[in-house]
């Protein structure tokens, strides 16, 4: 639907895609922040619907031939001068050399907040009995029943114990109810590891019905005895109940109820910021990721039903109803196991791996959109390839890379991405770069989120920053350094400066959705550190980020996934370049306020101080052009002096560093 409201856009952009979900939360924060990122949009002439159907795109959208909006702003003009600018007063450089400050918002404890807010967050501290079991596996077997908007389900998880456990405690939404908890029987089979789980001999144990407890957003299970450290333990909870309709998906999230243009069920679900528990019984925490997962999903004839990992076959039941099976042998957050079902077109492709290996392509589309799929589907190999040369082999070549249409903007959804642009290029930006961003965005996401993924909220941007960076790369790689450069003079206009970006202390998902700088601030960081380090070192690094061990490019079989935080990108970091870089890192991440560029002309001298938030030294580079010459001036102890002779000098021309503007 066509809508030229600079505001409505914006918060399009600043929450984006994303993977996540703002729970409820007002996006555009700052007015300042709005009325600097408006002014940088003034040329946005289309968007899509995504309220249930796919709109028609004009043809320039279609296309990707936007005009070129002139996306300059005046907090990103480089300063240009002549040597005959004018000093500061004595006062002036003094009152700028103080420290700056910058008002933090209050903190509010979890354990504080209202049960419904707790509810509706994710990857809070872990209780004791949460944190006593490490989880092997999942088998989902879950009905959707479209007419009720209500599912029905029977959970089965594989739990390795680590210290002694008494209860088994999930996380899982007030709408649902387990009403049955007990072991699973003889004939169960679960995959784990590859193998096949089965009881042969039945303690009396086994042979009893488990107490279940109710306790807020948690269900407890008392168990019969005390299980010990080391040991197995298989539990099976049966749930049914109407689950949360998304508010605002993917960013407020839960169920998408929807209707195609013809009629049929369109379903989806979301819930990166609110937690996996929206739906079904869980541990609810990002450190936690299981080994494997198997879906199993159940829906009204003639509908289809895809999920994560490989199709593993479907089951005709005599209700009319079909199950569809699925199985990710890689280890998968919770957030990223999904459902999505209607009377989908399958497209298929077949993509030439750099590692060798031929992955299957797949893109579930509505029947009425196969034309516009096929002409999109075209972009995959072309995105992937790119992903492959820059990060590395595409972690999940033995299952598929899968794309599903979607009511709902967008979603990383492991091996099964989310989509729902409206098949138009530049729908996130307006760069006329001529490619779906928001496909390469939820793609990039397979590398950083999926491959490599935060173990704790507080190191967030690591997924979001780097996913927003590569997209900068892909424009310069299509169209050259000066679309790149405006790129990231858009992706500076959105920057708010009101957290830290990864702060020190854990973190919910809730938390570090409140603003938009984990996206733009994040891609922001790390056009800095590429201009700190040189080329050469920033891409091994990103490379090693993704695959530290160059044999791991070899693995497909999910060994190569692993957590990660923003402590380990900067040890990573130092190990490339051999520089200590704890300064850098401690006034562009740890802390909110950006640090200031301070110069003057004094007697045909360039004077240049930074003046940071905190009481440290900050040696970053300045590029400054003198005459026709670019310079790079070495800032020991956060300063310089250098001789001008008389020429003019702009100061960071390309726009490289991240300052207070």
């Amino acid at each position: 639907m066509y809508n030229s409201s600079n505001s409505w856009f914006l918060v399009i952009l600043s929450a984006f895609l994303f993977s996540g979900c703002v729970a409820g939360r007002e996006t555009l924060q700052d007015p300042q922040a709005e009325t600097r990122a408006a002014s940088a949009q003034q040329e946005c002439s289309t968007c899509s619907d995504t309220s249930g159907s796919v709109t028609e795109p004009d043809s320039d959208a279609a296309t990707g031939s936007m005009e070129s909006a002139d996306y300059e702003t005046a907090a990103t003009v480089s300063e240009a001068h002549t040597s005959a600018s004018t000093s500061p007063s004595p006062d002036t450089a003094a009152a700028a050399s103080r420290v700056r400050r910058i008002e933090i918002p209050e903190f509010v404890p979890h354990h504080l907040r209202p049960l419904n807010d707790q509810i509706l967050d994710s990857g809070m501290p872990l209780i004791p009995e949460m944190a006593a079991y490490n989880v092997r596996y999942y088998d989902l077997d879950v009905a959707l029943q479209p007419d009720d908007q209500a599912v029905t389900g029977v959970v089965t998880a594989v739990l390795q114990v680590v210290h002694p456990l008494d209860w088994y405690v999930v996380d899982l939404d007030t709408t649902l109810t387990v009403h049955k908890a007990g072991f699973p029987d003889d004939s169960w089979r679960g995959r784990s590891e590859g193998s096949r789980i089965s009881f042969t001999v039945r303690p009396p144990e086994y042979q009893q019905q488990l107490a279940v407890e109710r306790r807020g957003g948690r269900v407890w299970i008392r168990l019969p005895r005390t299980w010990q450290p080391g040991e197995e333990l298989i539990v099976q909870l049966q749930y049914a109940g109407k689950p949360r309709v998304a508010p605002n998906p993917p960013w407020d999230g839960g169920f998408s109820w929807q209707l195609t243009p013809d009629g049929h069920p369109w379903i989806g679900v979301s819930c990166q910021t609110n937690g996996a528990d929206l739906w079904w019984p869980v541990k609810d925490h990002n450190s936690d990721r299981a080994d494997s997962v198997a879906i199993h999903v159940t829906v009204p004839e003639p509908l289809f039903a895809a999920s994560n990992g490989s199709y593993q076959g479907r089951t005709r039941n005599t209700d009319e109803t079909t199950t569809w099976h699925w199985f990710s042998s890689s280890p998968i957050s919770n957030y990223n196991v999904t459902v999505n079902a209607g009377p989908y077109t399958e497209l298929r492709e077949i993509y030439p791996s750099t590692s060798g290996d031929d992955i299957p392509m797949y893109f579930w589309v509505l029947p009425g959109d196969t034309l516009r799929g096929r002409e999109l589907m075209q972009q995959f190999a072309s995105q992937l390839n790119f992903f492959e040369r820059f990060l590395g082999p595409y972690p999940f070549r033995n299952e598929k890379f899968g794309v599903v249409q979607t009511s709902y903007l967008g979603m990383e959804h492991q091996t099964l991405n989310a989509y729902g642009a409206g098949f138009r290029n530049d729908v996130l930006f307006r760069m006329g770069a001529g490619y779906d961003d928001l496909l390469h965005h939820e793609l990039a996401h397979e590398w950083w989120g999926n491959l490599v993924a935060v173990h704790n909220w507080k190191d967030f941007w690591i997924h979001e920053g780097l996913a927003t960076y590569m997209q900068a790369l892909y424009t310069e790689e299509l169209h050259g350094p000066a679309l790149y450069q405006r790129q990231m003079r858009l992706f500076r206009s959105f920057l708010q400066n009101t957290a830290p970006l990864a702060p020190l202390t854990p973190q919910s998902s809730r938390d570090m959705y409140a603003g938009r700088d984990i996206y733009y601030k994040g891609a922001f960081f790390l056009h800095t550190l590429r201009y700190l380090v040189g080329d050469e070192d920033f891409f091994l690094l990103l490379r090693r980020f993704a695959y530290p061990d160059p044999l791991l490019e070899q693995k497909a079989d999910g060994s190569a996934l692993r957590f990660t935080s923003t402590d380990e990108f900067k040890q990573m970091t130092e190990g490339v370049t051999g520089k200590s870089l704890d300064w850098l890192f401690n006034v562009y991440l740890h802390q909110p306020a950006l640090p200031e560029l301070v110069y003057y002309v004094d007697d045909d001298n360039l004077v240049l101080e930074w003046i940071t938030p905190v009481q440290a030294d900050f040696p970053m580079p300045v590029p400054v052009r003198i005459g026709r010459e670019m310079h790079h001036i070495e800032m020991n102890e956060g300063f310089a002096r250098v001789r001008l002779h008389g020429e003019s000098y702009e100061i960071d021309p390309d726009g490289w560093l991240l300052r207070s503007m």
